[in-house]
């Protein structure tokens, strides 16, 4: 099945989440699912997830499983897009359309893969945070915890316990907290996350999303002329060029002309939720994109912006959004590139392959960006997140 051939034939729905509890399923019956292909999952995959969701088989999960899990899944996939928009012009409506429907989100829905799980248990997490109880915090702090388990990532989502606006003993006593558990799961799992990263094909192109694709590219660029570049010096090359970026954006940026001034603190959260998971999957490199589906959380900041923010604002939200247009769409558009009868299919992919990482640089400088401003107090005088009422 192609990354845009949307089948939804029995046999091609669901194939992650099928593949996943395959891998649950498999482990309960004694199966080597790290080395052997798996017999239980349709496709024969290896599994590449972390090892303790594989004792999920005690609670009797199994590949029959898929179409109760499916239910689920779906429903409440659509009904949180819909809770994530805000108030919208009608003009503003199909720039804001774009975001939930594209090739990358109608691909995740069809393969229901792990990250819809990811998006949707975050959705709670702002509004146990800015409730600011031991309970709330310490239920936020075990969804967050459990996530990382299944994936890893969901760990730098700890970062929104630093907002500006979370100040208090029992924010500063949970950001221990969240250190600690972060290092526990560190401890236990940095050894199988490096074997795994290093036995798993990595996502290639257009399919791709993470730091090194611009280093792969310069590096085919230099192979045109008679010098020899270690890859680790690109990749250095590029890392400094995400820094620079990001610091241009910051020498401009501040809670009033980020937009982030004025908006409800469980909207600010959601931005840091989506801000923290891609720049920190774009820095690991190598990641599918389907972690594009973590830029809906930042819908409510993209409206807002569009609505009453500053002109700084406004282009912020306007470049974040082409770059995830362009990351999104890519692929789809070289397809039709290539099918067009009158178009020269090779320059097409030269330059989709040129734009496309180099998008996901803004992209993830943008984003990193808006992080640091949402930590960063509030300068006196100013009317930042700490002047907030929360607004439910």
């Amino acid at each position: 099945m192609g990354p845009f051939t949307w089948s939804f034939r029995t046999e091609n729905l669901f194939l992650d989440l099928s593949g996943r509890l395959a891998h649950i399923e498999a482990f309960g019956r004694g199966f080597d699912v790290y080395s052997k292909p798996n017999p239980l999952d349709l496709l024969r995959r290896i599994n590449n997830k972390p090892a303790i969701t594989l004792h999920l088989h005690i609670l009797g999960w199994n590949t029959s499983q898929v179409p109760c899990f499916a239910s689920i899944l779906i429903p409440a996939f659509l009904v949180q897009c819909v809770l994530l928009l805000r108030k919208v012009s009608w003009k503003l409506a199909m720039a804001t359309l774009i975001i939930f429907v594209n090739p990358v989100t109608l691909l995740l829905v069809e393969k229901l893969n792990d990250d819809i799980v990811i998006f949707l248990f975050m959705y709670c997490v702002p509004y146990l945070l800015t409730s600011r109880r031991l309970l709330s915090f310490g239920l936020a702090t075990m969804i967050i915890f459990l996530l990382t388990l299944m994936k890893y990532f969901p760990a730098f989502t700890f970062a929104t316990y630093w907002a500006s606006f979370l100040d208090g003993p029992l924010e500063r006593r949970f950001r221990l907290i969240a250190i600690s558990a972060t290092a526990i799961v560190a401890a236990i799992s940095i050894k199988e996350y490096v074997n795994l990263n290093n036995s798993m094909p990595s996502p290639f192109g257009l399919y791709s999303y993470g730091l090194d694709n611009l280093s792969k590219v310069l590096a085919s660029l230099l192979g045109n002329f008679p010098i020899s570049v270690p890859n680790a010096l690109l990749e250095i090359v590029v890392l400094m060029a995400f820094l620079l970026v990001t610091l241009l954006i910051l020498s401009r940026s501040n809670k009033d002309n980020t937009g982030l001034s004025g908006m409800p603190k469980p909207d600010i959260i959601y931005a840091m939720i989506g801000s923290s998971l891609l720049v920190s999957c774009y820095l690991l490199s190598s990641n599918h994109y389907d972690l594009m589906i973590f830029y809906l959380m930042l819908a409510p900041w993209l409206i807002h912006c569009w609505m009453s923010g500053s002109k700084f604002a406004k282009s912020l939200a306007w470049a974040s959004w082409s770059c995830y247009v362009v990351i999104t769409w890519s692929r789809f558009l070289v397809e039709c590139f290539v099918d067009y009868p009158y178009t020269d299919p090779n320059l097409a992919i030269k330059l989709v392959n040129y734009i496309h990482p180099t998008a996901q640089l803004l992209f993830s400088s943008i984003l990193l960006s808006l992080l640091i401003v949402s930590i960063t107090p509030a300068r006196s005088g100013t009317n930042g997140p700490n002047d907030l009422i929360v607004q439910q």
